[in-house]
């Protein structure tokens, strides 16, 4: 389900195979999983989960970060939108145990707020 939502927030449909991605850097890295991991927080806060009741709330901000990281993303690499599509996936896996976002999720609130979202 927290995988479903993360990829549907990128896009609708994609081919079943997307050209390879270029690397990123660091920061990069840190963007995309931490925007993948603000989106589950929100399912999470959504659903009443009680890893999230300590979190703020995440609703709009999340998704505006999201939708900003993905898009700096495409700009800053010239990666397709199937191919930030295909990052998505593979790194919701990653987060797909709610523990592991709840770990996350301080650093990742910091950072959406030094964004300005």
């Amino acid at each position: 389900m927290i995988l479903a939502l993360a990829s549907a927030l990128v896009l609708a449909a994609t081919p079943a195979q997307a050209a390879p991605a270029p690397q990123l850097d660091n920061a990069q890295q840190t963007s995309l999983k931490c925007a993948i991991t603000l989106s589950i927080g929100t399912e999470l806060q959504r659903r009443g989960d009680p890893v999230a009741a300590g979190w703020p709330p995440l609703g709009d901000r999340a998704r505006e970060f999201f939708v900003r990281v993905m898009a700096q993303l495409m700009d800053d690499t010239g990666m397709t939108h199937d191919q930030v599509a295909a990052l998505v996936r593979k790194q919701s896996k990653l987060l797909a145990d709610k523990n592991v976002v709840s770990r996350a999720m301080p650093g990742c609130v910091e950072l959406m707020k030094d964004s300005g979202v």
